[in-house]
């Protein structure tokens, strides 16, 4: 069994409508889950023109509440 669905468990609902999960490295005390934004646009936003600004640095949560 992979650890998809222990991480859909934990995340919150509707994270992976717009993320996939691209690693996952378990540890004695951390987890490291590496999620990737898919490039899909929102219903919402269909026909407006969207513009990419890039993304921002990959960032550490320390202590997630579960």
């Amino acid at each position: 069994m992979g650890w998809d669905p222990l991480v859909r468990f934990i995340l919150p609902d509707g994270l992976f409508d717009y993320f996939e999960m691209s690693d996952f490295q378990p540890g004695d005390s951390v987890v490291h889950i590496y999620l990737e934004e898919l490039n899909i646009t929102p219903i919402e936003y269909h026909d407006d023109k969207l513009e990419s600004k890039g993304f921002y640095e990959e960032i550490k949560m320390h202590d997630y509440p579960l």
